[in-house]
């Protein structure tokens, strides 16, 4: 009997504890997603303002403009005085890089470069990154959207660059994305890392 009863007792105790446990996952897993949090995301599937282009009648490509997207993924709270900036450009293949980094890209639509809340939710703002004519224009460089009087131009080559969003009440985030253009002289883009709290760099 009194060994049925310890089982028993042990018995609550487990179930209590594996409750106690769960519960406070919960909650901290509630309050995490009640901070503040920046996330940035590329994905012209899911968000179609990623990728613009204007394509001729037989589908050739003769502009197309790249963008990514920053989201409040919190499920609470605003994200204050908001800026984006191109951090870092490493060049992989056939040009120089930029020397005046970093610099703040411009948010679609808007041209201003004041810094701007985020309200929480789905609905992200587009910061523009980089557009390119097709070959055989009188132009072929790789026109960065930066703001600003940089020279914003860049050869056709390989290159990753590293954007990051800051502001006031959100941790710094970060992510890469590698840029080339193709054989046919089409511009690409394609996300190197995930959304990701900014490293400390020396």
């Amino acid at each position: 009997m009194t060994a049925a009863l310890v089982l028993t007792a042990l018995f609550i105790y487990k179930i209590g504890g594996d409750a106690w446990r769960e519960v406070n996952s919960q909650k901290v897993t509630l309050e995490d997603r009640l901070k503040p949090q920046l996330e940035f995301v590329f994905d012209p599937v899911r968000y179609p303002a990623c990728m613009e282009e204007t394509k001729g009648e037989d589908g050739t490509v003769f502009w197309r403009m790249f963008r990514v997207a920053l989201v409040n993924a919190s499920d609470g709270v605003t994200v204050d005085d908001v800026e984006v900036l191109l951090a870092g450009l490493e060049v992989f293949e056939g040009a120089k890089g930029m020397t005046s980094l970093p610099a703040p890209l411009v948010r679609m639509g808007d041209d201003t470069l004041s810094p701007f809340p985020l309200n929480p939710g789905p609905t992200p703002v587009f910061l523009e990154v980089a557009g390119k004519v097709s070959a055989g224009t009188s132009n072929e460089n790789i026109s960065l959207q930066c703001a600003g009087q940089l020279p914003n131009d860049l050869a056709p080559g390989r290159y990753r660059l590293r954007i990051v969003a800051k502001s006031r009440n959100a941790p710094e985030v970060e992510v890469l994305l590698n840029m080339y253009v193709d054989v046919s002289g089409i511009l690409q883009l394609e996300q190197a890392s995930p959304s990701r709290p900014t490293e400390k760099r020396a």
